[in-house]
């Protein structure tokens, strides 16, 4: 996937440290996001990090653990919600559509009982015409709140046969009595709208998403977009959710994480200086047979690519077994005291004394390439 450079420099004043930032809105308010190397679990959006390989519709769900977002008194709801948001793309609003998402229990991944996200799926042989063009994709997806959430989580997805979408909800407006859940929620449903009315370019659904949300809060995205006539993909990644593109049994290619430094993700939100724009863009060129893995920042900072394409070929076109299956090996990974996952790796690679998983929501949704009139 060649990775296409529109994204811009953010102009937000940063506080020095690792352990704080701060920046302030167009409209005055400045956000301080205040978190520690020794919390567990750990915030949804307190990383960025690169992934590492090693050998070693709308769903989501309720608030974060650990850190917070502490804003200046004296603001009223309404003073907070009306940072204007300019771009050039109009807003849409259109009703609400929702996809699949799983809730199977926890417990030992050989003997979970697998939702019935989606109906498993086989395809033949293609002909050549069908593998470079005249595709779609069919998902299955899951999500699993954190372990110490009553309830949802700030996760939020969405898939038709011609996008994915992820959104991750900054858990630490819950200390203002605002869901950040509900905000993920928003933006997909009309990101989902925007792709379902004809837009096909990532960044501009992403516009129209951003402008067209109703409630307080902030988020990561990440878009996909297939031209089902062609076979190119195009995504947009603001943050650190991500995915991986599998080819075979091999890792093609995998999203780039936009951050401002180590734990510190771009984010759509209220008060954010991050905007659309800011969006990491690669393409591909899709066949037949292309699995796309999509997830939030649960998923990756947990498992490492080779258990992610494991579960992948073990399940075949199962994609709803596979989904569930990573979501809950993510999970299980996560609260494992004494692995070094790819977040403890990374961390440590930034001067971090981090061991173990990283506790958080999870979202999985596998994605498979076949022929449009499968």
């Amino acid at each position: 996937m060649r990775a296409k450079t529109e994204n811009s420099n953010s102009s937000i004043p940063m506080t020095p440290g690792l352990g704080q930032h701060a920046y302030e809105s167009s409209a005055g308010l400045t956000a301080t996001r205040i978190f520690s190397q020794s919390q567990r679990p750990g915030n949804d959006h307190q990383t960025s990090a690169q992934r590492r390989s090693s050998t070693g519709g709308v769903s989501g769900f309720g608030s974060t653990w650990g850190g917070g977002l502490s804003v200046n008194a004296g603001l009223s709801t309404n003073q907070l919600s009306n940072a204007p948001k300019v771009s050039p793309w109009q807003p849409q609003k259109k009703p609400s559509t929702s996809s699949a998402t799983c809730r199977a229990s926890t417990g030992d991944l050989q003997s979970l009982t697998l939702p019935q996200c989606a109906q498993p799926q086989r395809w033949g042989n293609s002909t050549p015409e069908a593998r470079m063009g005249n595709v779609k994709l069919t998902s299955a997806g899951c999500c699993l709140p954190h372990p110490a959430k009553d309830g949802q989580g700030e996760d939020a997805h969405f898939f038709t046969d011609r996008a994915i979408g992820v959104a991750d909800g900054v858990g630490g407006w819950a200390a203002h009595g605002i869901d950040a859940g509900e905000y993920a929620r928003q933006l997909m449903h009309q990101m989902q709208q925007a792709v379902n009315d004809g837009t096909t370019d990532p960044v501009e659904a992403m516009w129209k998403g951003y402008n067209t949300v109703s409630t307080l809060g902030s988020s990561t995205c990440l878009l996909i977009v297939l031209d089902r006539d062609t076979g190119e993909i195009e995504s947009a990644n603001l943050g650190d959710s991500g995915f991986l593109h599998i080819r075979g049994s091999e890792v093609s290619d995998r999203a780039e994480i936009g951050q401002h430094y180590f734990n510190c993700p771009f984010q759509l939100g209220s008060h954010s200086g991050d905007m659309p724009s800011d969006a990491l863009r690669q393409e591909a060129k899709a066949i037949v047979g292309d699995v796309y893995v999509c997830g939030s920042d649960g998923l990756f900072d947990n498992l490492f690519d080779t258990e992610i394409v494991s579960q992948v070929n073990k399940f075949g076109d199962n994609l709803a077994a596979a989904a569930s299956a990573i979501a809950h090996l993510a999970q299980k990974a996560a609260g494992n005291m004494h692995r070094q996952g790819p977040f403890a790796q990374e961390a440590n690679a930034n001067g971090i004394a981090f061991q173990g998983g990283k506790l958080d929501d999870i979202t999985c949704v596998v994605s498979k390439v076949v022929p449009a009139d499968a």
